[in-house]
């Protein structure tokens, strides 16, 4: 009996951890593109522009970009093969 209470403890924890998981998630989220936002208006960019939206993409995609080499440079692959959208 005491195992099928384990169960549906472990149950339970699975499904918070899901949620604290998202959660996480959100807020992550949330603080990368307050990251952003403070990067293009160091560059002196103003919200709510169209210079300011393509700013943010830009800076998205280049962290994107080292991501992607950093990666390549641990796991020792080919970048090559990655799909890569050129910065405009």
């Amino acid at each position: 009996m005491k195992w099928l209470w384990g169960l549906v403890l472990l149950g339970l924890a699975g499904c918070v951890s899901q949620e604290a998981l998202a959660r996480q998630r959100h807020y992550e989220e949330q603080q990368y593109q307050a990251q952003l936002a403070r990067r293009c208006l160091g560059f002196g960019m103003t919200p709510g522009t169209s210079a300011f939206a393509q700013c943010l993409s830009q800076v998205d995609q280049a962290n994107e970009l080292r991501r992607a080499a950093i990666r390549t440079a641990i796991l020792g692959g080919d970048m090559l093969h990655q799909r890569q959208t050129p910065i405009q």
